[in-house]
């Protein structure tokens, strides 16, 4: 039921039952010309004669809104002093471990100095991993860097691990830069895994690695998990992917995928994404992902994995892909498979902003 006063309707009644007769609660708000003021206004009255009394909020009512106030804003402020607090105690942690690693680094460029004048022949190699790990804050400018530093630390971890003089220093360096962390230039960090070479140094006879070349099948009981396995590596390998998630949808529904795992473990080590592009010219196949496991370094993984993409796919039809300008390790093994770079696509790759090799591989002779 509505109640007016002399400037119009100001509010509304509930009617609920009291004493054998109606309660009514007006909540009203009054408003004036010049300022705007709010009164709330409990009333209630029991109706006899079209006659109502008024009465005010008791003072224990008015008690309780004022702390039900407070609560609620304790409400707020509390989860927003824990939210400081806890990035007050991140960053702490951050410097602290920012700390460790700097030690870490340290001890790991002084043990390079110390293999190098033992051994001069390691000078060029070691200065590969020296100029990798001298940037500042490990910040990489691109993420085939992380490969280039394996493939580097594997070969030292090969030409010392006879000597025991040499092993025990490359032992302190591996100990020391195992678990640091590269940062990418999308800004990820990517943890160093030196496990493989600090398994290998310590072999007293090389144990040679096999590898299977299969399709993906998703009615492998496997083939969750060797989605991640890819989702791991094609992040390691590539740090200008846009949406990782549409990325991989693509990968994974638009393409033949090809896996190079360890015959033991069952572990992927590399894959690639093949696919058939047909343009107004003549079809071919599009060799669009190419990668390995960064510490899978000198397994033959990239190789392997080649020679069964051209195997499965270039008899019939011209084979296509696009590499980083400077990207040369990469580049010296299509290369070997026959493929030749055709023209260079300005600025098409980022992080950092750079040239592409499309490169181009004609169908075998005599099919």
């Amino acid at each position: 039921m509505g109640i007016v006063n002399n400037n119009g309707f100001v509010g509304f009644c509930t009617p609920i039952s009291y004493e054998g007769g109606l309660l009514e609660a007006i909540d009203s708000y009054f408003v004036s010309s010049a300022t705007y003021t709010c009164a709330r206004v409990i009333t209630a009255s029991k109706i006899q004669n079209n006659t109502f009394s008024v009465s005010m909020e008791t003072q224990s009512q008015s008690a309780l809104k004022c702390w039900i106030k407070r609560i609620s804003y304790l409400t707020v402020i509390i989860p927003i002093v824990m939210l400081v607090a806890k990035g007050i105690f991140r960053l702490c942690y951050a410097f602290k471990d920012n700390e460790s690693n700097i030690v870490k680094l340290n001890l790991a460029v002084k043990q390079l100095t110390i293999l190098k004048k033992e051994d001069s022949t390691l000078q060029n190699t070691i200065g590969k991993v020296e100029t990798i790990l001298g940037y500042r804050d490990l910040a990489v400018v691109e993420c085939f860097e992380n490969h280039a530093l394996h493939d580097a630390v594997t070969d030292i971890t090969h030409k010392v691990r006879t000597d025991e003089k040499l092993k025990k220093i490359w032992t302190v360096f591996l100990d020391a830069v195992d678990k640091l962390e590269l940062v990418y230039p999308n800004g990820d960090s990517m943890p160093l895994d030196f496990s493989p070479e600090k398994a290998l140094v310590n072999q007293t006879e090389l144990k040679k690695t096999l590898l299977d070349v299969e399709l993906l099948n998703s009615g492998s009981s496997r083939y969750e998990q060797d989605k991640k396995e890819i989702a791991d590596i094609f992040v390691e390998a590539f740090s200008d992917v846009g949406s990782l998630s549409e990325s991989l949808e693509w990968i994974f529904n638009g393409n033949y995928v090809l896996l190079s795992r360890d015959h033991e473990t069952k572990q992927i080590k590399g894959f690639s994404a093949v696919d058939k592009v047909n343009t107004k010219e003549k079809p071919s196949w599009s060799v669009n992902v190419f990668a390995r496991k960064a510490n899978a370094a000198k397994l033959g993984v990239g190789k392997r994995l080649m020679e069964y993409v051209t195997c499965l796919f270039g008899n019939d039809i011209p084979m296509r892909l696009q590499v980083r300008s400077n990207n040369t390790p990469a580049i010296t093994l299509y290369e070997q498979f026959g493929f030749k770079k055709i023209y260079v696509k300005p600025n098409c790759y980022s992080l950092p902003t750079i040239d592409g090799n499309v490169m181009v591989r004609q169908k075998d002779k005599g099919t």
